[in-house]
């Protein structure tokens, strides 16, 4: 048990490592490098819902925000408005 234990909080320390460093690469990236992947991103979700309708899927449904992020804009909102 310690050895699968030992395992995943290893793959789990070194996943934790890619992230942030993904995050300071993204932090560093212009605005007009941002506004690229975001377009691309877009794009990218647009030909796959095309491709699903071709083959006759139904739109996705998004998932719902989760509860903390709801509360989170709705304080940001009251703060934003006095």
């Amino acid at each position: 048990m310690t050895a699968d234990s030992t395992a995943i909080d290893h793959v789990s320390q070194a996943q934790q490592d890619v992230n942030q460093t993904e995050f300071r690469r993204l932090r560093d990236l212009s605005l007009e490098e941002r506004g690229r992947m975001l377009q691309a991103a877009c794009q990218a979700a647009a030909q796959l819902a095309a491709s699903r309708r071709a083959a006759g899927l139904p739109d996705p449904l998004p998932a719902p925000w989760p509860a903390s992020t709801l509360d989170f804009l709705r304080r940001h909102a009251a703060h934003v408005r006095g």
